[in-house]
C-alpha cells in the first residue's frame, strides 16, 4: 500500500490493518471482498439483488467480517 493514500488501486481500497476492500454493485447485484494480505484470508460476498444500500447497511459488511472474524 500507498502511505499516506487510503486507495491503492483501482477499486481496491485499505480498509485497516492488514486489509485491503473491494466493494461492487450494479442494477442486479452487490459484492465485496476484504483480503488480509499478510494472512492471506479472502471472503468474498456476491448477492443477484441490490437492496439499495451500501455494503454496511445492507448487511454484506456482516457477512464478510464473519467469515474473516474482523470487525
Amino acid at each position: 500500500p500507498v502511505k499516506d493514500f487510503s486507495w491503492t488501486g483501482l477499486g481496491l481500497f485499505i480498509g485497516g490493518q492488514d486489509i485491503l476492500v473491494s466493494q461492487g454493485w450494479g442494477e442486479n447485484a452487490q459484492c465485496m471482498l476484504k483480503m488480509n494480505y499478510r494472512t492471506k484470508e479472502i471472503s468474498i460476498v456476491m448477492t443477484n439483488r441490490n437492496p439499495g444500500l451500501d455494503q454496511t447497511e445492507s448487511g454484506i459488511e456482516w457477512l464478510v467480517n464473519q467469515r474473516m472474524q474482523t470487525e
